[in-house]
C-alpha cells in the first residue's frame, strides 16, 4: 500500500512547487526529482560569490523539507544524510531544530565534507588548505600527553598506527594551512589554523580571546610528536613548511569583529563558517549572530538536499535488515570492493599492483585496502578496512582496536540471542576498548582481560603474554597500577548507576591466570 501527500511551498512569487512525500512499508521518501528545485549558495560555489543575509534564511521549500524530516521518528535509527564518510541520523538532526542545542560532531563533519567538495575552497589566498574532521583533534591531543611515551602510543611492531601517523604528517606538510576543529569538553567549538606561511597557530573563537588554550597546546604538542617520530624514520623534504618546529610557533587570537557569538549555543555554527570563509588573513564574507540563528535550520535543508548526500530523498531505515535477519545486530558486511558489477579489472602492474576502475576512475590496490568492508554503528561507529582484516591474519601484528571492538560487539550480540534462563544463569556485560580502564586493558602493546564478577566479588586477570622479567617475582605487580585506577573509576561509575554502592573492587579477591595462545589457536 502506498500513500502519497503533498507539502506546498513557494520558491518564488511566480512559481509554486510541491514536495511529494511517499509512505511505503512504514518508511517515508521524497520524489527525488522534486528536490532539484531546491538550491543553496552555501557552501560558497565560487570565489567571486558573496554570501548575503538571505542565504542563511530558509525558503518555503527548505521549511517544507524540514517538516518532512520531522515526520520521521527518531527511533528506530534512520540515516538521513551520508556525505562521503560522514553520516547523520534523524535523531542527530534535532540539534538543528532546537535553538539552544549544541551542534554534534556528526553534523559538523557532514558540512565540512560539503566544504571540501568545493574545489575553490581547497586553495585560498593564504595557500593550499587541508580541513580535518571533528575527531582528529582527539588523537592529536592524546599524543600531546607528555606523560605517555611515544613507544607506548606507537609500538614499533604496530606498523598500522605508525603508517597512519606518517600519512597524516605528510598530508599536513603538503598544505600551507591545516584547519583543525577544537572541541572543549563537548561544550565549545572553535577553529585552530596551522598557518605554515606565517609560522603561527591562528585561533578563530566565536567567544573571543580565552584565558587558556590548553586543549590546543596539547594538540600542537601531539602533532610535533608525530612529526618528530616520522622524521626519525624518513627524511622530510620537498614540503611546504618553512619550519618543522610547529610547537614553537606562537598562538594568535584573531579578532572576529562582528562575527562573534552572543548566545551560548552557536559556537558550532560559527566554526563551520570560519572554516568556509577564512583565507589565512581574513574572512572572505561577513556574518553575524543573527545570520547564525537563521543558519541553524538552514543547515538542515542544505545537508538533506545536497547532491552528494547519498541518502537524499531516501533515508536508510537501519532496522529493515535487522528485522529480516531476525537479530538485533547492525553489523553490516558491505558489498565487496571488487564486486565485478561495479568495477572492472584494468591491468596488473609489474609490482603486482592490481589496478581497477569504477565510475569515479581508477582504483589501486592501496585504494582497495582503505575501502570499508565491515561496518557497525551501535552504540558507536566502527568501520573495518581491508587492510585491518589482512593484519588480523598476520601473526606478527597486533589486532587493531576497531577489529577488537567489533569482535566484542559480535560476542555481545550472540549472547543477546540466548534464552532468558541462560542469560540469567550466566549474565555478562561486555566492554570494548573505549572503556580500556576497565576491561580489556592494553599495556605496552599487549592485551589483558579483566573479568569483574559481582556475584562472587572476584576479579580475574587473564594474561596472554609471557611474564616480563621485572615482575616475575610478583606477577600481580604488573596489574597493580591498573587495578588501583580501575577500582577508583569503577566505584565512581557504579555510584551513579546504583545509589548506595560502596564496594571497592580493589579489596575483592584477585586471581591471575596465565593463558597462552599459539599459532593456529584461538
Amino acid at each position: 500500500m502506498i500513500i502519497g501527500f503533498c507539502l506546498l511551498w513557494m520558491e518564488s512569487k511566480e512559481e509554486n512547487v510541491a514536495l511529494t512525500i511517499i509512505q511505503r512499508d512504514n518508511t517515508l521518501s521524497i520524489d527525488e526529482s522534486l528536490l532539484m528545485f531546491l538550491s543553496h549558495n552555501k557552501p560558497k560555489k565560487l570565489v567571486t560569490t558573496t554570501i548575503v543575509p538571505k542565504d542563511y534564511i530558509c525558503t518555503q521549500g527548505d521549511l517544507a523539507l524540514i517538516d518532512w524530516i520531522k515526520e520521521i521518528p527518531c527511533e528506530p535509527r534512520v540515516e538521513v544524510v551520508l556525505i562521503d564518510d560522514a553520516f547523520v541520523e534523524r535523531k542527530w538532526m534535532e540539534c538543528l531544530f532546537q535553538p539552544d542545542a549544541y551542534l554534534g560532531d556528526e553534523v559538523i563533519d557532514c558540512y565540512i565534507n560539503l566544504i571540501k567538495a568545493q574545489e575553490h575552497l581547497k586553495c585560498r589566498s593564504g595557500g593550499r588548505v587541508h580541513i580535518e574532521n571533528a575527531f582528529q583533534f582527539n588523537f592529536l591531543k592524546r599524543d600531546g600527553d607528555v606523560e605517555t611515551k611515544t613507544d607506548e602510543l606507537y609500538p614499533s611492531k604496530d606498523m598500522a598506527q605508525i603508517s597512519s601517523a606518517e600519512r597524516r604528517v605528510l598530508l599536513y606538510l603538503d598544505h600551507d594551512m591545516v584547519f583543525i576543529p577544537i572541541n572543549i569538553q563537548e561544550m565549545h567549538w572553535y577553529l585552530a589554523v596551522i598557518n605554515a606561511r606565517n609560522m603561527e597557530i591562528q585561533v578563530l573563537d566565536s567567544l573571543g580571546t580565552s584565558s587558556g588554550r590548553n586543549d590546543l597546546i596539547d594538540t600542537i604538542k601531539g602533532l610535533q610528536r608525530q612529526i618528530d617520530m616520522v622524521s626519525q624514520r624518513k627524511e622530510l623534504k620537498d614540503h611546504r613548511w618553512p619550519d618543522l618546529r610547529v610547537a614553537s610557533w606562537p598562538l594568535r587570537d584573531i579578532e572576529m569583529e562582528n562575527a562573534k557569538q552572543t548566545d551560548s549555543s552557536s559556537c558550532g555554527l560559527f566554526l563551520l563558517n570560519y572554516i568556509e570563509y577564512w583565507t589565512g588573513d581574513e574572512l572572505s564574507d561577513n556574518f553575524t549572530q543573527d545570520d547564525m540563528s537563521h543558519f541553524r535550520k538552514k543547515l538542515a535543508a542544505i545537508l538533506l538536499s545536497s547532491d552528494i548526500n547519498k541518502r537524499k530523498g531516501c533515508p536508510l531505515y537501519k532496522y529493515d535488515k535487522e528485522v529480516d535477519a531476525g537479530c538485533s545486530s547492525d553489523v553490516q558486511i558491505l558489498d565487496s570492493p571488487t564486486n565485478p558489477k561495479k568495477r572492472k579489472l584494468l591491468c596488473v602492474s609489474e609490482e603486482n599492483e592490481v589496478l581497477m576502475e569504477d565510475d569515479d576512475g581508477p582504483i589501486t590496490q592501496a585504494d582497495l585496502e582503505r575501502m570499508t568492508w565491515v561496518r557497525s554503528f551501535n552504540p558507536f561507529k566502527i568501520e573495518i578496512y581491508v587492510k585491518d582484516l589482512q593484519n588480523v591474519l598476520r601473526v606478527n601484528l597486533d589486532m587493531t582496536l576497531k577489529c577488537f571492538d567489533m569482535v566484542v560487539r559480535l560476542l555481545a550480540i550472540k549472547e543477546s540471542h540466548m534464552s532468558k534462563d541462560e542469560m540469567i544463569k550466566d549474565k555478562k556485560h561486555y566492554m570494548d576498548m573505549r572503556f580500556w580502564v576497565l576491561m580489556p586493558w592494553k599495556f605496552n602493546g599487549c592485551y589483558t582481560l579483566f573479568i569483574i564478577d559481582h556475584g562472587k566479588k572476584h576479579v580475574t586477570f587473564i594474561d596472554f603474554t609471557p611474564t616480563q622479567d621485572w615482575c616475575k617475582h610478583m606477577p600481580y605487580k604488573r596489574f597493580a597500577e591498573a587495578i588501583i585506577m580501575v577500582s577508583k573509576k569503577y566505584k565512581i561509575a557504579y555510584k551513579k548507576k546504583r545509589s548506595g554502592w560502596s564496594d571497592d573492587i580493589f579489596k575483592w579477591e584477585h586471581t591471575i591466570r596465565m593463558q597462552r595462545f599459539f599459532e593456529g589457536t584461538l
